[in-house]
């Protein structure tokens, strides 16, 4: 089992990893090349596998419309949310 947890970089990037509970990091390397740290209050979600995204189709299908690229992950799925007025900002 492993429970995903959300870190934030300084150049503005949001992260979202998967760790089992007994390892998880304080900081993580962006693509950036910067420090992100951890957000606190973020672990929580628990998944049985790495890619436990099986929702996802399903949600692109209720959400996106007719020929927009099905999202790949749960950050794009949150900033689309955003993005498109659908998701509490706060």
């Amino acid at each position: 089992m492993a429970i995903l947890y959300q870190y934030e970089c300084r150049c503005g990037k949001k992260i979202e990893k998967l760790f089992k509970p007994t390892r998880v990091p304080k900081r993580i390397r962006c693509e950036c090349g910067w420090l992100a740290k951890k957000v606190i209050g973020s672990g929580g979600i628990q998944c049985d596998s790495v890619n436990d995204v099986s929702w996802l189709p399903s949600a692109c299908k209720v959400l996106q419309k007719h020929g927009e690229t099905p999202l790949q992950s749960r950050s794009e799925y949150n900033a689309y949310l955003k993005k498109n007025s659908l998701a509490c900002v706060g």
